[in-house]
C-alpha cells in the first residue's frame, strides 16, 4: 500500500491546503527564516512539496528535498522541484552542501533511533557555518500525545523537549531552541474559528498542566504541550 494515501488523509494537496500550509508555515519560521541570509536550501522529506513551495516563496534559492516515497518525488518534480528519491545521508550528500536551511518536518519521528542519530549528523555537516536546521515532531507530553504516536503506522517514535534536544546535541548542534510548533497567535486572531479552538485548547491544556505540576513540582511549569514540537539548531 502506497503512503500516499494515508499521507492525503491531512493533505489532499488542492490549492486551499496549499495556501493554508503556506500561512501556517509562514507565521511558524517568520521570527527564525525572515532576516536569515537567503541561498540554498534542502527540505528533507519532502512530500508533496509544501515546504519547498515556502522557501521558493520566501526567497531561498536553489530549494531541492528528498522523500522515500516515489509518488510523492513524482509529484514535486512535475512542480519543477530538484528532488531525489532516498530516505538517508547519502540522499543529502548528492543533493549539496553548504546549506543556508535544512528543514525536516514530521519525518524524525518515522526513523529508529540510530538512523535518526545519523540523519541530524548529516544535517549538521551539511549546513553552511551559521546555517539553520529546522525540525518537527510529535509532542509526547501533548493530551493526545499516545493518539499521534500511534495515528501514523510507520511511526517509530515520539519526543519531548529533552529527547528532541538530546538527539540534535549528539549530532553536534549546540545553539537549539525547542517550542511549541502551533498557530502563531497573530494568525488565531485572524479567525473566529481558530480563536474559539484555541481558547478550548487553553481550557483543557490547563487541566494537563495541574496533573504535571502535581507530578513533578516547578519543571511541569514550562513543558511544552502542543502537538507538535519544533527544534530550530544553528551551526
Amino acid at each position: 500500500m502506497s503512503y500516499i494515501s494515508h499521507y492525503r488523509r491531512w493533505h489532499p494537496d488542492d490549492d486551499a491546503d496549499r495556501e493554508k500550509m503556506i500561512e501556517f508555515y509562514t507565521g511558524l519560521f517568520w521570527n527564525t527564516l525572515h532576516d536569515h541570509p537567503r541561498g540554498p536550501a534542502l527540505d528533507a522529506g519532502c512530500g508533496t512539496g509544501l515546504m519547498l513551495e515556502y522557501l521558493t516563496r520566501t526567497g531561498f534559492t536553489p530549494v531541492a528535498g528528498f522523500d522515500a516515497e516515489p509518488e510523492m518525488v513524482r509529484t514535486c518534480r512535475e512542480r519543477g522541484y530538484h528532488v531525489m528519491h532516498g530516505q538517508d545521508g547519502q540522499a543529502v550528500r548528492e543533493l549539496g552542501n553548504e546549506f543556508q536551511v535544512i528543514s525536516c518536518l514530521d519525518v524524525i519521528e518515522h526513523l529508529d533511533s540510530a538512523t535518526a542519530a545519523a540523519l541530524c549528523g548529516t544535517f549538521h555537516a551539511a549546513l553552511a557555518p551559521g546555517g539553520v536546521f529546522i525540525c518537527t515532531v510529535p509532542n509526547a507530553n501533548s493530551v493526545v500525545g499516545e493518539r499521534m504516536r500511534y495515528i501514523d503506522p510507520t511511526h517509530r517514535t515520539s519526543f519531548t523537549e529533552c529527547t528532541l534536544d538530546y538527539l540534535l546535541r549528539e549530532a553536534g548542534f549546540s545553539d537549539i531552541t525547542i517550542a511549541p510548533a502551533e498557530w502563531p497567535l497573530k494568525i488565531v486572531y485572524k479567525s473566529w474559528a481558530r480563536f474559539v479552538s484555541t481558547l478550548r485548547l487553553k481550557v483543557v491544556r490547563s487541566w494537563r498542566r495541574m496533573e504535571l505540576l502535581a507530578e513533578l513540582g516547578e519543571e511541569g511549569r514550562n513543558i511544552p504541550l502542543s502537538l507538535n514540537l519544533m527544534a530550530v539548531a544553528r551551526k
